[in-house]
Order: C-alpha cells, then structure tokens, then sequence
C-alpha cells in the first residue's frame, strides 16, 4: 500500500479530507522524521502528527508512539482519536491513568515526566523501539528548566522526535537551537559555534555587590539567510494569509474620564523612579479600559459605549465576534457590559 494515494488523500481517517499545508508537513515528516512540524495555529498540527505516526506504527513493528504535550492539550489529541484516528491509546497523566495494552499510543504531560521516563525505561527493556511527538516544543527552549534536562536525558533512548509548535522562535536563536538539538541532536553544530556564527554580543561589566561580572548582551544578527536554508532541512512552516481589514475606531474621554487618567498618569510624568512606570502605565490601560479601581461601579464608560455600539454593528451584519483582553478585570467588566447590553447589540 502506498502512503500517498490519489488526490493527495490518505487512507486511515475515512470521510476526512487534509488541507495541504497538512499533507505537506505529513510528507516532509515521513521523509524526515526527527523534524519539526511548524503549522500555525489552527491548521490542525494535532491530526496531521497523528497521521504521520500511524503510518510509522504501520510501517514498523514493535514500535511506540509516545505523545508528550501539556495538559491543556489532552482534551484535543483525546477528541481526534476519538473522531477521526480512531485507534486505541493509553493516557496516563496527574489527572488521568487509563492503560490500553492494544494500543500503541502513549499521551503523557510536560508536568509530570515520571510517568514518561517510567514507561520509556518499560519499553526499552521489552524490546520496542519509541518515537516521540512532542507537542508546544518551544516549551523546551529554557536551557536552565528541569524539565528540559530531564527530556535530554531521555534524548537516547528515543528513536526519533518529531516536535510540533506553532511558533518555533520565540524570544531567541539560543532557545531555537535548544529545541532543534532536541529534535535532531548536533545538527546545527556546538551550541557555542552556533551562538557566534548567527549571534551578534557585546560585553557589559556590570557590578554585584562588591565584585564586578562581564556578560555578553545580544546586539543582533547575522548569517540569517544560511540559518534559513539550513532550517529548511528539518522545520517545515506553514501558514495562511488572510486578506485582514484593520479599522480603527476612537472616542473622546469624558471630563471625568480624563481626571481619573491624570492621577493615574501622575506616577509617569511626576516621578523619578522609573521601577513604577510600567506600573502606572498599566493603570492607565485599565483607566481606558474602564475597568480600573478608580472608576465608579455601574458606569458605562466612553471606551465600552464604543464597544456596544461596534458589537451591535457587527451582529446586526450576521458576523461572529471575538474580543481579546489583557486583564482579567476587563474580562470580567466586558462581561457584565455585554448582558447589560445584550438587547441593544442583539445578543
């Protein structure tokens, strides 16, 4: 049987058809395998690495596919093999310890490698060979957590890893080479030939105490054309561009609006320790968002009287809304707005 059949389809998952950004990433990680699987958001990682490990598991005996994710995450890998893989798995977490001694999927935590490491010791002595797909492996971009360490250890007695993320380079190269040695052990060289090939430092003395220390700041970049061509070999990417309109909207603040934005502002303008700034900038957020402590309870303020009336626009047009908050506070705060207002934006 050949994996890839007419019409780009595969034969494991009947009535359900791959988007091509996942038949290219189940392809390029066949042909890999120690890689990882960059599709972002929302184009269906989980199910394509599930595919990708049951033509390995179809392709060889004797074999495990153990999946290592967050727990958050349990509740999507236990929904496609429920809908769509449809083989039997065992999952043994914290919050859940089910064993299936017919199936060869194994769903483990980040939050506890015990039962990982266990389980991976279990297999080793009887005989079968284990690949790992690790789910968010950005996670492991730290050098310093134990929890990193731990998967490192583990590294050889893995046969192959595919990791999956939908964001490979988070705050630095140095935690991208972290997650591809990982992946692909020593395939972009020494960690310090890699830092200074692709990483520009300057040297910053700076005091503790009474002992002084030189630490190396990143400055910028280079090479990063190379780096990208190297990438290639072993992170496929994908994505979707969405043709996005950005409006804009704006309102003026109310005479007590913008007295309770002064006091809030004062720490910003009037002091000298520059430790509150970030502090008192958040307080203005919170001013604008309507949601500060200052503010009077029960009050609809400009900022959330834009939002109504934006929200009864859209609705009145047939279209789904999705609201993104920094605070917890306004979370709660829109909340309360939108059942307040709930027959002005027919909601």
């Amino acid at each position: 049987m050949e994996f890839r059949i007419e019409g780009k389809q595969y034969d494991c998952i009947p009535n359900f058809k791959f988007r091509e950004e996942q038949l290219d990433a189940i392809d390029f990680a066949l042909g890999k395998l120690n890689c990882i699987i960059g599709l972002k958001p929302g184009l269906g990682k989980t199910v394509a690495s599930l595919r990708v490990a049951y033509e390995i598991l179809r392709r060889t005996s004797k074999t495990i596919c153990f999946i290592l994710c967050p727990k958050e995450a349990n509740t999507a890998f236990k929904k496609e093999f429920r809908t769509k893989i449809r083989l039997p798995y065992s999952i043994m977490t914290t919050e859940e310890k089910v064993f299936n001694n017919k199936g060869r999927f194994m769903i483990f935590n980040y939050s506890n490698l015990d039962y990982m490491e266990e389980y991976l010791i279990k297999c080793r002595n009887n005989g079968y060979k284990v690949f790992l797909i690790a789910d968010e492996i950005h996670l492991m971009q730290s050098p310093d957590s134990n929890m990193s360490k731990r998967l490192k250890s583990m590294r050889p007695y893995l046969t192959c890893v595919i990791g999956l993320t939908g964001t490979p380079i988070l705050n630095a190269l140095e935690g991208l080479w972290r997650i591809v040695d990982f992946v692909c052990p020593g395939y972009l060289g020494e960690y310090n030939h890699f830092r200074y090939r692709y990483i520009k430092y300057k040297k910053r003395t700076i005091r503790m105490g009474n002992r002084t220390r030189v630490i190396e700041e990143v400055q910028g970049y280079q090479n990063l054309e190379e780096l990208k061509e190297r990438l290639k070999n072993i992170i496929i990417i994908r994505g979707i561009s969405y043709n996005v309109e950005f409006i804009y909207k704006t309102c003026s603040l109310t005479e007590e609006e913008r007295k309770d934005y002064e006091v809030a502002a004062k720490g910003v303008f009037e002091s000298q320790d520059e430790k509150h700034i970030p502090a008192r900038l958040h307080d203005l957020q919170r001013i604008a968002d309507g949601s500060h402590h200052l503010m009077k309870e029960g009050t609809t303020y400009s900022k959330c009287r834009l939002l109504v009336n934006s929200l009864r626009e859209i609705v009145s047009r047939g279209e789904g809304v999705l609201i993104y908050t920094e605070y917890e506070d306004t979370y709660k705060t829109l909340g309360d707005i939108i059942k307040k207002y709930r027959g002005t934006i027919g909601y």
